[in-house]
This record gives C-alpha cells, structure tokens and sequence, in this order.
C-alpha cells in the first residue's frame, strides 16, 4: 500500500513543483540537481526527552520531504550539528562540512498528553532561516503536526506548498462488509467513517475537506449520502430509483 501511494504521491507532485524550484535554485542538470537535506535530531525546548517522539516525528518528516523528489535526505547528523533550533544557537559550518544544502531543526514540549512543536527550515549555504512554524495539541496529533510542517517546507522552498497532511478516503471489506475509511496520505491513522454492515461506495471530498459524499445501500437502494467527518452527522441528499452516484460539489463547496 505504501508502495503505491509513494509512486501515486512522485507523479501528483513531481511535475507540478519542478517549475516552481527555480524560484529557489537554478537547475542545469535535472537528473543531479536533488537538493541535500538534513533532519536534525529534534531536541526538547523544555522539561524532558521523549525519545519515541522524536523518532516518530523525525521518521514523518525524512518520508514526507523524501518523497517530494526534490531532496536527498542525509542519514545522520554531522559532529558538532547539535544545539539548539533558533539561528545563533547553533553553527552551519558542521552541516555545510557534510554538504548539506537545506536543514530542518525540530524543538518539542511533551507535557500531560500535549505537544508543543516548533520546526524551522533552513538554507545552510546562506545561513538564514526559510520558515519557522510553532504548533501545540494532543500527543496523538505528532504526526499530523509534522505533516503540517512539511507542506509549509515545500511552499518556502518551491511556492506550492505541500500535500502531506492530505487524507485518501477509500473503501475495504475487511469487516465483511463494502465499509468507507479514512487514512494519512502515507497509510497512518487508519478510521472507520461508516459502520452501518452494507455496501458504501464511490467516497468523494468536498472542496473544503471537512464532508464526503458517497453512495450507500444502507436502505437496500443505492442513495447518496452527505457526511460531516468531524462529527459523523449524514444526510441522504438523492434516493432516486436508480444508482444515485457521482455526486458533484459546487465551487464554494457549500451544496
């Protein structure tokens, strides 16, 4: 599945941010021009070391910006690459030794169940700071946060940003049953959205990303059904005779 959703993921971003990196980067060699990137090891900004959330959020942010196409991740830190995250707390001349050419500095606050994450983008051949982006909520939403950040590495470096903090709704049998799920882009953080034993079929998004439209035989006709995913609220909006499917948003996304 990852497999897939990886090569699904290089053709819906590759073309589209090839253009775009001229903003940043001049490239005369495409095939040699992938820029060097290095994740630093995230460091807590206060209280102590959570060592499973640094591996987590420094494993979603290698795959995200790996899969971009634009970057070669460098496996390890330089000696010397530590310090802190804000510009003068630490030297780019370590990193610029390794080569590398754009650097991520992750800070974190693990406290009760909450996360305070702070992750900054930087050009090591110039020594400044690309972007910087603060985020705080539930521990259960680490990877989401990186995510997040991610998409906004690519809008500083590119102009487009990201889609990484996307979901993919698709449909699985794995109850027996034609049940609608949701998932991260990347295959994480699996949710059952329908749970009503029937088959459920053609999901599709609003232009907001907040409802689903889809075709359900919960009442034995194939209706279409209009679901709020935050809340799980569903109405039926067409229960014609007949296959009522292929639902289409208006622009403002609103019906």
């Amino acid at each position: 599945m990852k497999k897939l959703l990886a090569s699904l993921l290089l053709v819906a971003l590759f073309p589209a941010l090839l253009p775009a990196q001229e903003k940043y980067l001049e490239v005369t060699a495409p095939g040699n021009s992938l820029l060097q990137l290095a994740i630093a090891p995230p460091v807590p900004l206060s209280g102590k070391e959570n060592a499973e959330t640094a591996r987590e959020l420094t494993d979603v942010l290698s795959f995200d910006l790996g899969m971009s196409g634009l970057f070669r991740i460098q496996p390890t830190a330089p000696t010397g690459g530590t310090g802190g995250v804000k510009p003068g707390e630490f030297s780019f001349e370590p990193w610029k030794a390794i080569g590398t050419d754009i650097l991520v500095k992750c800070g974190y606050s693990a406290d009760a169940g909450r996360l305070t994450l702070e992750c900054r983008l930087f050009d090591v051949i110039r020594g400044s700071e690309l972007t910087v982006k603060r985020y705080s909520g539930p521990m259960s939403e680490r990877r989401h946060m990186a995510h997040l950040f991610d998409d906004e590495a690519l809008r500083a470096i590119t102009g487009t940003a990201g889609a990484f903090s996307g979901k993919i709704a698709f449909v699985a049998t794995t109850t027996g049953n034609k049940e609608i799920y949701l998932m991260d882009y990347d295959g994480a953080n699996v949710l059952r959205l329908t749970k009503n034993g029937s088959i459920n079929l053609n999901p599709d998004f609003s232009p907001s990303g907040r409802e689903l439209v889809f075709t359900s035989y919960k009442k034995r006709n194939p209706d279409l059904y209009r679901r709020d995913i935050a809340s799980g609220a569903e109405a039926r909006i067409s229960s014609r005779r007949g296959i009522n499917i292929t639902a289409a948003w208006a622009p403002d996304g609103n019906r």
